[in-house]
């Protein structure tokens, strides 16, 4: 899983089970990172994220709700096209295919 102190996520199949072999360095501009995904196999560089700017001082900070399959509750549901602001899911538990709408302020 992962061994740093921020996520990544496998840029083939979206899932987080991936194991680094080479940490990236935070002074490179060029993605240097390389990991490897448990779930499809295959193998991937990446990029250190920049720090992101401490916006809870500020009271900019706003709350993330993950979707959710409708049927099983699972959060394990990638969006598999999008066509703003809606995007279409499939859960990889039980198989249920939904949208999800963003919403709009």
């Amino acid at each position: 899983m992962h061994t740093l102190d921020y996520e990544i996520d496998c840029t083939t199949c979206g899932c987080p089970d991936v194991e680094v072999e080479r940490e990236p360095r935070h002074d490179s501009w060029f993605a240097d990172g390389v990991a490897h995904c448990n779930n499809c196999s295959q193998g991937f560089i990446f990029r250190a994220p920049k720090e992101a700017a401490d916006d809870e001082s500020t009271g900019r900070a706003v709350a993330y709700q993950p979707v959710q399959c409708p049927d099983c509750r699972s959060t394990d549901v990638p969006v598999q096209r999008t066509v703003m602001p809606v995007r279409y899911h499939h859960c990889r538990n039980c198989g249920t295919n939904f949208k999800s709408v963003e919403k709009r302020r």
